[in-house]
Formats: structure tokens, sequence, C-alpha cells
């Protein structure tokens, strides 16, 4: 996962408590993660590793967070 999203736009389509979106934050140049749950559990994980800068945590549904934000290069679901 981590060498999927180095250097590229990903779009992270549910994200649980994060731990995905933090393997995917080590190495994007930006990570937008979308999910209806709270983003609070992922928050705490990009901040114990120091990552988040780069990261976007959207609650609400696909349709709605993602519309008119552009291109992304990985889409992980």
């Amino acid at each position: 996962l981590w060498e999927l999203a180095r250097g590229k736009r990903v779009l992270e389509l549910g994200r649980f408590h994060g731990r995905s979106t933090v393997a995917l934050a080590q190495s994007a140049r930006e990570v937008v993660s979308v999910d209806v749950a709270d983003p609070a559990p992922a928050a705490a994980w990009l901040g114990r590793f120091g990552l988040g800068a780069n990261v976007a945590l959207h609650r609400g549904t696909f349709a709605d967070v993602v519309r008119g934000r552009g291109a992304f290069d990985l889409v992980f679901v």
C-alpha cells in the first residue's frame, strides 16, 4: 500500500480506524479520506505517527465529499 501511494494524490473510500490512512500518508503527496464514521480514531493514529499534514479526513458520503475535487492517481477502497 505504501509503495502504491508513493508521490500520488490518493482518495481513500472508507477508513475504519485509519490504519490504512497512516500507510497511505507515509508516502502519498496528498490523501483525501472519506467515511461516514467519526474521523477521530484516524486522526489519533495519524498523530501517533506524526502524520496528517497531507491528509484531509472527511465525514460524509463519497459522492458529497469528492464532487469537484478533481482527479486522483489512486483510489483505495
